[in-house]
Order: structure tokens, then C-alpha cells, then sequence
């Protein structure tokens, strides 16, 4: 969940006798409109025509925006991103609504101080061939040419990101990707379908690295922790796997644990969180998956930007991977302190908000 647009982004516009939203919808930011932000649905409730729509990752220091073209609730044509008022990716839709030919994308985690682009190609809605990653400082300096200060000297970083992918959307041999961490720069080495025999299978394995001034220090050394899990010979994860964060780094450390089955998320989830390598995991948050990798059931989350200092948690029930019945929103500076609530609702059948 975005925090802060729970707490300043509202839409604006009307619904139909099946409580669909028709006609006109604009969006405000703390209680300031949005330029052009919003689009056109039909009676029937359907997004068409062209649309300015906020990025998944929307906040203050993500000022991004998608813009392109709807066709009975179907992307299609040209789309692209905007960033502070500058065009920085996009691709085309094809008639079905799939991203087809080359495409410059963000990040999901894309904002001010982690300026993540991946660019390649797709082919009926699926990745091929060969993927490019860049990651920008604010100043537009590219960080393969990126100097780090560190006790008062200078020290270049010089790296690589990017792999291909073969024709069934899979990673293909050595991939070198970008975790969309600021505080430190990690290389995930992702040798998914290594030659390994397990048992007569070949499976796949994730290697962790972090890179600290041209020395490579396994994950699970430097901060104590083993992630990753198995794939089977279909490249699809199985078994039990700990996962990190999008925005797991030194001082804040967020993992989930679970099992896969086929690479669908299945039965308890527990979220875990620490500081740093120095604290045990504490268990604060997880709930249910059902075998169709639905939420269901009592969960407990955390905001997406969840930290010392910062900790916020969602008590909320999904029923079949949607919002239902009560929500209530915690909030505590530091651990070690009781939560608080401020905030919350009632959600109706159909996952809209209901009442104040």
C-alpha cells in the first residue's frame, strides 16, 4: 500500500444504478487537481478514450504519469511515461491490449532517487530476447559511469545490467538485475536455469550479491540471511521460499516467507521484519493464500514505505483477493513503542470504500 495516497489522492466523478463509474473522473493530490489526470468511462463502466493516469508508484517523489489511448477498457496504441514533465518510456498496445514490439519501462519501485528504466522487447504481452537495465541519479549521471564518496575519496563503480529471455518469457543464463534499493546497490545474479542436476531435475538457483567498493560479499554472509528458493525443470518455483522487499536494504530489512506451488502463492505467509543484521526477525505482519493465489481471509501488511521511524501496518480481510469488512490503519514511530490507530474503513462487496 501507498501511504501517502491513502492520505491525498482522491478521485472525483459519478457512478451508474450498478454502482459503476461512468462519464468524467479527474484526481487531486492534497486537495489540488491534477492537470489532465483521469479519463472518460462509459455507461457501462468502461475506460475509453485517452487517459492520463498516475504510476503505480505515485507520491511526492514520484511524480510520474502513464498517458495513452483506452478502447473498450483495453490499452492500445502508443503509451508513454511521464516524469516531471519529460517523456522517459512507453511502447505500444496491440489490438488486444498486449505490449508488443520495443519498450522502455519503469520500474514498479521508479521515483526521484532510483531512477530505474528496463528496456527491450515484447512479443504478444511476454518479454523476449535481449533486456537492457539502467538506473539514473537525479543529475541524469548513469550509474555505469557513477563515482561514490566514501571517507572522503572517490570510488568508481562500474557495472553491467541486463539478459535475455527465451521464448516461454523465462530468464535466460547470466542475468544481472537492479533492486530498487537507494541506500545500497544491489546485484541479483540470476542463473535460473543453470545446468545443475537435482534428482534428475534441472533446477535453477538466485545468488544474492551485494556490491561494496568492487568486492562482491554473498548475501547470506554479509547480512546474515539465506533467500531464494527452487525452480522446477519448468522454470516455476516450488517449495518454500524467503523473499526480500523491493526496498530491503542495510537499515531496514523486510523478508516474506511462504510456499509455491507451480509459482502460485499458497496457504500462511508470514512478513518479517528487522532493522539491520544486528536483530533477530520479528514476525509483524502475513495472512492466507488460497490455491487460486488469491488473498483471503484476516491479513495484516505494511506500507510500502515501512521503516524505524516510520511504521505503518493495514489490518484488513480479502475475500478472493480483494478488499472486504472492516480496515483499520496502525501507525508507531520506532519499535518498541505500541501501535496506534489512525485511520480506517469499511470496505462493501465489490472492494469500494463505504461510508466516511
Amino acid at each position: 500500500m501507498n501511504i501517502e495516497q491513502i492520505k491525498h489522492l482522491q478521485w472525483q466523478g459519478s457512478y451508474g444504478d450498478q454502482s459503476q463509474k461512468i462519464g468524467n473522473w479527474t484526481a487531486s493530490w492534497k486537495d489540488q487537481i491534477l492537470n489532465d489526470v483521469g479519463g472518460l468511462y462509459s455507461n457501462d463502466g468502461k475506460k475509453i478514450g485517452f487517459w492520463k493516469e498516475l504510476f503505480q508508484n505515485y507520491c511526492s517523489q514520484t511524480q510520474a504519469f502513464k498517458f495513452g489511448e483506452y478502447q473498450d477498457n483495453r490499452k492500445c496504441g502508443d503509451w508513454m511515461y511521464i516524469y516531471r514533465d519529460i517523456n522517459i518510456g512507453g511502447g505500444f498496445y496491440n489490438n488486444l491490449g498486449q505490449k508488443s514490439g520495443y519498450w522502455r519501462t519503469l520500474s514498479k519501485n521508479f521515483w526521484d532517487l532510483s531512477q530505474v528504466i528496463y528496456k527491450g522487447l515484447y512479443e504478444n504481452g511476454q518479454k523476449i530476447g535481449k533486456w537492457d537495465i539502467n538506473w539514473k541519479i537525479p543529475q541524469g549521471i548513469n550509474v555505469f559511469e557513477q563515482m561514490y564518496l566514501k571517507q572522503q575519496q572517490y570510488y568508481s563503480l562500474s557495472i553491467s545490467g541486463g539478459g535475455s529471455f527465451n521464448e516461454n518469457n523465462m530468464t535466460n543464463g547470466i542475468w544481472i538485475e537492479l533492486c530498487d534499493v537507494t541506500t545500497n546497490l544491489y546485484l541479483v545474479v540470476n542463473i535460473r536455469m543453470a545446468i545443475k542436476l537435482v534428482v534428475g531435475l534441472v533446477v535453477g538457483e538466485i545468488i544474492m550479491k551485494q556490491m561494496n567498493l568492487n568486492k562482491c560479499i554473498q548475501i547470506e554472509n554479509f547480512l546474515n540471511i539465506s533467500g531464494g528458493g527452487l525452480y522446477n525443470d519448468q522454470g516455476t518455483k516450488i517449495g518454500t521460499w524467503i523473499e526480500m522487499s523491493d526496498n530491503f536494504n542495510m537499515e531496514n530489512q523486510v523478508i516474506y516467507i511462504g510456499e509455491y506451488k507451480n509459482s502460485k502463492k499458497v496457504g500462511k505467509w508470514n512478513i518479517q521484519w528487522r532493522l539491520n543484521k544486528c536483530y533477530p526477525f520479528l514476525i509483524i505482519g502475513g495472512g492466507y493464500y488460497s490455491v487460486n493465489n488469491l488473498k483471503i481471509g484476516k491479513w495484516i501488511e505494511l506500507s510500502e514505505n515501512y521503516e524505524n521511524g516510520n511504521q505503518c501496518i493495514f489490518y484488513c480481510e480479502y475475500k478472493d483477493g480483494k478488499y472486504f469488512g472492516i480496515s483499520d490503519i496502525l501507525w508507531r514511530e520506532y519499535i518498541g513503542i505500541s501501535f496506534y490507530q489512525i485511520g480506517g474503513g469499511i470496505f462493501d462487496q465489490q472492494s469500494y470504500k463505504n461510508g466516511k
